[in-house]
């Protein structure tokens, strides 16, 4: 069980480096590469998602997953060796559904349509910007199109980010947000907002010490296809 851990947690270590990848490439075109590069990113972008995508459906995975299956029940639930399992094995079944090909196709319409939004968001020219839209919800049509129909389709893509989250749930979450802060919004508009406290020198260790501060009150951003569990996965050794 061991050494078939250690390999499951050394082969998911990769694919969140890919991952990570995926999200550096993203920051970096939002932030400070030429918009000339726009292409080539793009490129970049679909490249690695693709190569993600196949070593996670990879069948040496399954095989792993399949090996460790009998002694999932022996370990706690909520132990970084269960977890990773149970999660590991939940995004694979999910990934091999989905072709790299379409993987790939998502990541490259998603990195070329960033210059096209900031063009339509700068000249409030969004009609521009409609184009790029359209075959983004194409393409997670295609995607959703991969899974089992269910009574709201947006259910298969927001798993993805919220894990057996419902649509539905979002909503009466949203409703409730609404029922507040829309009175509590409009009563401020009838005020003076003091914002002097916003403005000043702020000494850098401070303003890391403040978001380390929120960090430990709210915890990270979760992250998508498991990667909390990648992230963690070496935090202790493999049991047996």
């Amino acid at each position: 069980m061991a050494d078939a851990l250690a390999e499951l947690k050394s082969r998911l270590t990769d694919i969140h480096s890919l991952d990570a990848l995926s999200w550096l490439l993203d920051w970096d075109q939002r932030t400070t590469m030429p918009p000339a590069g726009g292409t080539h990113r793009a490129d970049h972008a679909e490249l690695v998602q693709r190569l993600a995508h196949e070593r996670l459906v990879d069948p040496e995975i399954a095989r792993l997953l399949d090996e460790l299956e009998p002694v999932e029940s022996s370990l706690d639930a909520d132990s970084i060796d269960a977890s990773t399992i149970r999660v590991a094995r939940r995004d694979h079944d999910k990934a091999a559904r989905v072709p790299a090909e379409l993987r790939g196709e998502m990541a490259r319409a998603s990195a070329e349509s960033v210059p096209t939004w900031l063009e339509a968001k700068e000249t409030s020219n969004f009609e521009l910007f409609l184009p790029v839209l359209q075959r983004n919800i194409e393409l997670r049509k295609r995607y959703i199109d991969c899974f089992e129909p269910r009574d709201e389709p947006y259910d298969i893509l927001l798993d993805d980010f919220e894990p057996e989250m419902k649509t539905a749930e979002v909503t009466r979450i949203f409703a409730e947000i609404r029922d507040e802060l829309v009175p509590l919004i409009a009563g401020l508009r009838d005020r003076e907002i003091d914002d002097s406290f916003l403005h000043g020198d702020f000494p850098v260790d401070r303003q890391i010490a403040l978001n380390r501060e929120v960090v430990d009150m709210f915890g990270p951003p979760p992250p998508t296809r498991g990667a909390s569990i990648r992230r963690c996965i070496h935090s202790r050794p493999a049991q047996a």
